[in-house]
């Protein structure tokens, strides 16, 4: 049985590792660049904490709106470690909120 269940998980493991280096590649694609200027993105960037100060404070507040550019002020004005900042990029279309992502992998086997 032991034989069996170890069989499979080298079968499982083999399929998933050629699927990954089937799909994947070993650089990250090019997103789309951002359009807009720095005083548009410092707006945005207050907007979202004058926004998120109100939420913490337990303020009634004005749902915050934003398009896809500011979203991706935002992402690309991230300064943490581990931001999304040339990771992400996302798009709105109609009710839909789509994101391209790209992001490393090392090519194993």
């Amino acid at each position: 049985m032991l034989v069996i269940v170890l069989g499979a998980l080298l079968v499982g493991l083999h399929y998933v590792r050629k699927m990954v280096n089937n799909f994947t590649d070993n650089k990250p694609m090019e997103l789309p660049t951002l359009q807009m200027s720095k005083a548009e993105i410092d707006q945005v960037k207050q907007r979202f904490e004058t926004f998120q100060q109100e939420v913490r404070e337990q303020r009634a507040t004005k749902p915050l709106v934003l398009t896809a550019d500011d979203i991706n002020a935002l992402i690309a004005s991230g300064s943490e470690p581990q931001s999304l900042k040339g990771k992400l990029y996302v798009s709105l279309e109609g009710d839909q909120a789509k994101g391209q992502v790209a992001c490393r992998y090392r090519k194993s086997g």
